[in-house]
């Protein structure tokens, strides 16, 4: 009869990984443990908000997958979250994935700032095209900022 394979104590790679996990959940720019916990559910594992704490307090192993997943999730790698580090370099580390995460929603607004001034200038253009006596009225100032956003729109 094959012998069953024991569970074995953490390894030093697993340590650092939970202490990387701790620290991102940490920093309020990554996300919550409840948040994680539906994101690895979408992915298929099955987690929930109590599995998350499980990990973190080290009642709770992670699979290689779930692993490669939490770290892909925190926007992170987990050659990232397995290095040992100093206080300080988890500090660089985190610091560094918020300035990141900063530049992605930076630029997601800039996609969003394209489509509304784009609505913007459809809008208006609708508003001054219609005869003056069907258009109505809008609220004061309104009609003057959406000619202010018009000029600064560049050719899309």
């Amino acid at each position: 009869m094959p012998d069953t394979p024991q569970p074995t104590e953490p390894t030093a790679a697993e340590d650092y990984f939970v202490t990387s996990l701790k620290a991102l959940l940490s920093d309020r720019l990554t996300m919550t443990q409840q948040e994680l916990a539906n994101e690895m559910a979408e992915r298929g594992h099955k987690f929930h908000q109590a599995t998350i704490y499980k990990i973190l307090n080290g009642s709770r192993r992670v699979t290689l997958s779930e692993a490669i997943d939490i770290a892909h999730i925190c926007g992170t790698t987990i050659e990232e979250m397995v290095m040992p580090t100093s206080e300080a370099g988890r500090e660089l580390t985190l610091a560094v994935h918020a300035a990141r995460e900063l530049e992605r929603e930076a630029y997601q607004l800039s996609l969003r700032e394209i489509e509304v001034s784009k609505r913007v200038v459809r809008a208006r253009e609708a508003f001054e095209n219609e005869s003056p006596d069907s258009r109505g009225v809008v609220p004061a100032g309104i009609l003057e900022d959406a000619r202010a956003y018009s000029s600064r729109i560049v050719d899309f």
